[in-house]
């Protein structure tokens, strides 16, 4: 069991002694420390490969909750890998520790506001999908197809090709799903 610091700094200019001097004087045995913006996790490779390493009975050390992560997402996500490893986290400007009634109590009220964000950004998104199909747009990649290959495509259609048969001509230039619509819109159109 080892109580690891992580400290992190975003740009040459800022010094790490501050946040040194405060995760050894909480204990810290190894302190971790990088100067990368925390823009994203894979921007940070020390801290990548800390979280890799620690153990069920180990304990992380961080000055804030943004040196885990730049967005909520990313936080909770580290927080709730981190509890699912049995490795607690102190973070020291919030006097969070997640071994204690009051830590996990802050850790949840958190983890419920990420779990609302997601939620509520999710259903924005399904709201706009759904009013975009209602004005007609339509979603997926567009078939690479010219106009005289599509009344190519048809006529086959209106011929008795099947699918199958159209994409061992035409498959790379559209999706599967492209082609059933092809279909089926020339067969609407026939009909």
């Amino acid at each position: 069991m080892t109580t690891y610091g992580y400290s992190r700094v975003s740009t040459t200019d800022q010094c790490l002694d501050r946040q040194h001097d405060a995760l050894a004087k909480a204990g810290a045995e190894v302190i971790v420390s990088e100067n990368k913006s925390g823009k994203n996790i894979t921007a940070r490779p020390a801290l990548t490969e800390l979280l890799g390493k620690l153990e069920a009975g180990d304990k992380l050390i961080v000055m804030s909750l943004d040196r885990l992560g730049r967005n909520t997402l990313d936080v909770i996500a580290t927080l709730d890998d981190l509890e699912k490893r049995s490795v607690a986290v102190v973070v020291l400007d919030m006097a969070i520790d997640s071994n204690t009634p009051a830590g996990k109590l802050m850790t949840t009220i958190v983890a419920a506001f990420a779990q609302m964000e997601r939620e509520t950004i999710s259903n924005r998104v399904k709201t706009g999908i759904a009013a975009a199909k209602q004005r007609g747009a339509k979603f997926g990649n567009r078939a690479d197809l010219t106009e005289c290959e599509r009344a190519e495509i048809r006529e086959m259609f209106l011929g008795g090709w099947t699918v199958t048969q159209v994409r061992e001509v035409y498959g790379d230039k559209a999706s599967r799903q492209a082609f059933y619509n092809f279909r089926n819109d020339a067969l609407k159109e026939a009909a």
